[in-house]
């Protein structure tokens, strides 16, 4: 197990960056793992899992459910070098919010 954190530099410059773009930092991070994944595999065609809340927002107490309520999602994801960055990830971005509706 690897920990490490970003200097706040570079935090700071995530959330800038998300929020100049109109992004979530979320999908930013995703993006950035979707490329990593790319780069070491060789492949453009790229699908990963993330963790999301399984826990509905208007289940009555829900704060107070024991147990975990978690889902993992596909991501999946096609690295196209002729689109830009910033376009390529409101697509991803977009795509996530379709998959958990």
């Amino acid at each position: 197990k690897v920990v490490t954190e970003l200097p706040a530099g570079a935090s700071d410059a995530l959330h800038v960056f998300a929020r100049r773009n109109r992004l979530t930092v979320n999908a930013v991070v995703q993006g950035a793992w979707a490329l990593l994944l790319a780069a070491h595999s060789g492949r453009t065609d790229i699908v990963f899992g993330a963790t999301t809340s399984g826990r509905p927002a208007d289940q009555p107490d829900a704060e107070h459910t024991i147990g975990i309520y978690i889902n993992t999602l596909p991501v999946r994801t096609t690295i196209d070098p002729t689109t830009t960055v910033t376009h390529w990830l409101h697509t991803l971005q977009n795509q996530q919010t379709e998959a958990r509706h």
